[in-house]
C-alpha cells in the first residue's frame, strides 16, 4: 500500500485544542485524522461523534454535591431566596436571604404479597380445578396490569 500525506492548514489555535482534545482522548492527532477518514470511506458520511466530557467538576462543586447529599439524608436543606424589590428610587434590588427548610420525602416501596388458593388440592386428570390468586398491595407504587404464570 502506497503512503500519501494529508495535510490542512487551520489556525494554531485550533491546532493546539485539537492536540489536546486528542491526548486527552487517547489519540495522536494524525491517528484521529486516520479513524475519520476511513470511517467517511466505508460509512459514506460523517459517521460518529467523539468528545470530551463536557461536565467538568472541580473541587467546590464537589464538596457542594456532598454537602447537599449530606443535608439530604439529615432531612434539612439550606437554599437561597433571591427577588427582586422595587426601591424608593425606583430602581430593582436583588434580595438575597439564606434559608433553611427540614424536609421529608417518601421513597418507592413496593410490597406485594400474592396468595395463592387451589380448590380441589387433588385433582384427578381431566377434571376440574379453581385456583384463586389474592395479591395485597401494601406499598407505596401503583401497580397494573398485573400477570400471574404458573411454572409448566
Amino acid at each position: 500500500m502506497a503512503q500519501a500525506t494529508v495535510s490542512a492548514r487551520i489556525d494554531s489555535k485550533d491546532k493546539e485544542k485539537f492536540d489536546k482534545f486528542c491526548d486527552n482522548v487517547g489519540l495522536s492527532s494524525s491517528a484521529a485524522i486516520y479513524m475519520f477518514i476511513k470511517s467517511v470511506i466505508n460509512e459514506h458520511r460523517i459517521p460518529f461523534e467523539v468528545r470530551e466530557p463536557s461536565v467538568r467538576y472541580n473541587a467546590n462543586d464537589v464538596e457542594a454535591l456532598k454537602k447537599g447529599i449530606e443535608q439530604l439524608n439529615a432531612g434539612k436543606l439550606t437554599y437561597t431566596l433571591s427577588y427582586n424589590q422595587i426601591a424608593a428610587d425606583g430602581s430593582v434590588v436583588v434580595q438575597t436571604l439564606l434559608r433553611d427548610a427540614e424536609i421529608t420525602y417518601t421513597g418507592t416501596n413496593v410490597d406485594l404479597t400474592v396468595n395463592r388458593n387451589i380448590d380441589p388440592e387433588v385433582v384427578r386428570r381431566d377434571k376440574t380445578v379453581n385456583v384463586q390468586y389474592e395479591l395485597y398491595n401494601s406499598g407505596n407504587v401503583e401497580i397494573k396490569n398485573i400477570r400471574i404464570r404458573e411454572n409448566s
